[in-house]
């Protein structure tokens, strides 16, 4: 095999171009069965020979890394999320050795997303927990630090370690709103405004548990936190389709937990018919408006309708899975 990185750089090219060609496997349409496509074995091919070749250098290594990455992160979004995440964390395992921390730390925090969207939370927290230490060993206020905070306080979220995560975002957005956009686009390729409203979507969203489980005053401040954040997040919504979704799903959200159901029912209603399932703003905002009329209805006594907002949920999320 060549060892001219240009070499592999257009083999990965030409992998991808072939891969672009399928549709995107959403959950509900992965076979049952384990098989690999001419695209994936080619990666996988390639990345045990980088491993066992030990006279490749870290320049090699450094430059055929990024394409590396994307086909991995594109072999994510296929559905062959598995696979991604046991061959993004042998690439971070490969590329650390050689000592290429920037690059070690992009291959791991892919590792780590793969890994919270399959619920393997130890693992997760381990492999984000490395790409952090890779990160700050090239610049203590790394860009890539701010998606790996994000994606632990996440982790952190989902298992009840609710203070924890909340320093954990607190950490992201403080990252974020200091990251020049150009680096910030660079490493995430997307805006400060949609990853800004994201990111307080996710502390709003913590707010609100924590309101759920508090009375009185406690629960009150926890509100007020969430409407102070909503405010924000109104500001981060113009021009940002995503974030205006979540905003929409954000206020619903936010009078179920005063207690404002009817009121919660009848904004989510005339919400959702503005979307259509191609809508850009889809995937944020019609799996989380359906869970919350299914709340909203279930607390009011119509169980029919609770029972239909719960299959769109679900029927919506496997779409955008």
């Amino acid at each position: 095999m060549s060892l001219n990185a240009r070499d592999w750089r257009r083999h990965f090219r030409a992998t991808l171009h072939r891969w672009r060609v399928y549709p995107l496997l959403r959950a509900m349409d992965r076979p049952a069965f384990d098989t690999y496509s001419d695209e994936s074995l080619t990666l996988q091919e390639a990345l045990s020979f980088f491993a066992s070749t030990p006279e490749l250098t870290p320049a090699f290594l450094k430059e055929i890394s990024p394409s590396l990455v994307r086909l991995l992160y594109r072999m994510f979004r296929m559905g062959d999320d598995v696979t991604a995440f046991l061959l993004a964390r042998a690439l971070g395992d490969l590329l650390e050795d050689r000592g290429l921390e920037e690059e070690a730390a992009s291959s791991l925090l892919l590792a780590g997303r793969c890994s919270r969207v399959l619920r393997f939370h130890t693992e997760g927290h381990f492999l984000l927990e490395r790409a952090r230490r890779c990160a700050q060993r090239v610049h203590p206020n790394h860009p890539l630090l701010i998606e790996t905070y994000n994606l632990l306080g996440l982790i952190c979220h989902f298992t009840g370690r609710l203070n924890e995560a909340e320093s954990l975002y607190n950490r992201s957005i403080d990252l974020l709103e200091r990251c020049p956009s150009q680096d910030l686009l660079h490493y995430t390729g997307r805006t400060q405004a949609r990853l800004h409203g994201m990111r307080l979507t996710n502390l709003l969203d913590l707010c609100l548990v924590k309101a759920r489980a508090q009375t009185g005053a406690l629960r009150a401040a926890e509100i007020a936190r969430a409407r102070n954040l909503q405010i924000q997040i109104g500001a981060d919504a113009a021009g940002e389709p995503m974030v205006l979704g979540l905003n929409e799903a954000n206020e619903g959200e936010i009078l179920l937990v005063e207690g404002r159901g009817e009121e919660a029912r009848e904004l989510l209603q005339g919400c959702i018919c503005h979307y259509s399932t191609d809508d850009p703003a889809a995937s944020h905002a019609l799996p989380p408006m359906h869970r919350l009329l299914a709340f909203a209805a279930a607390e009011l006594g119509d169980m029919g309708e609770a029972y239909t907002h719960c299959r769109e949920g679900l029927k919506h999320s496997l779409l955008y899975a």
